[in-house]
């Protein structure tokens, strides 16, 4: 009976891992924030990269997903 409890479980896990793998939720994981630079007067847009995410894993996506944050930017 245990045998059957942990193969029907394993099964569902198993199924929801390899749909989310073929639907591509796995992708929609934020990388970052869009963030906004307008010192000079102009708007200037550049990418913040959360810690830990390389840039040739950016550089290899199609699509990635980033937080627009439009708090101003201090340089200090």
């Amino acid at each position: 009976m245990v045998k059957i409890l942990f193969f029907v479980i394993g099964f569902v896990l198993g199924g929801s891992c390899v749909g989310a793998f073929l639907t591509g939720s796995h992708k929609h994981r934020r990388v970052g924030k869009l963030r906004m630079d307008n010192s000079t007067g102009e708007p200037y847009l550049f990418m913040e990269l959360s810690d830990g995410i390389p840039v040739q894993y950016i550089l290899g996506q199609d699509e990635i997903l980033l937080k627009v944050d439009l708090t101003p930017i201090t340089r200090e």
